[in-house]
């Protein structure tokens, strides 16, 4: 679990993408698959955080939903002027819709699949990743 994805950590190199974390990170060792710590960046967390409740990996899933979602929109799937603001909109409404004339179906259920309120609903890395890999191929083979 990185949990503080966020632009700021993302760097390009020679060889590509990493993620980093240029603040503070903990290495979380343990058998139990959930944490219980409130850290990370307030935009980019996860309502599980929010509420201060156990969470999984899927936090990770959430915060690169956060990121794609900016990246593609120029602006935040839930903006606001004040932690509490954010707090309320992160676990209690959902993201503001990205605009079906530019983006994809895929693209949108992928961004709000990642940004699922229960993270059991979050699609896993792996799943992720095999669903971009078939569309990507599925692209090739109709061009």
């Amino acid at each position: 679990m990185h949990r503080d994805i966020k632009p700021a950590n993302i760097l390009e190199s020679a060889t590509g993408y990493k993620i980093a974390d240029l603040n503070t990170a903990k290495v979380v060792v343990t058998r139990d698959p959930l944490a219980h710590t409130q850290i990370g960046t307030p935009y980019y967390a996860c309502p599980e955080t929010w509420k201060d409740e156990e969470y999984s990996e899927k936090c990770d899933v959430w915060s690169l939903g956060v990121v794609m979602y900016e990246l593609a929109a120029l602006k935040l799937p839930f903006p606001a002027q004040n932690k509490e603001e954010l707090n309320r909109r992160i676990v209690e409404m959902e993201p503001l819709p990205l605009n079906s004339d530019y983006f994809s179906k895929f693209f949108r259920k992928l961004i709000e699949s990642m940004l699922s309120k229960n993270e059991f609903d979050r699609p896993s890395t792996r799943q992720i990743l095999e669903h971009c890999e078939m569309y990507q191929r599925v692209k090739r083979e109709t061009e």
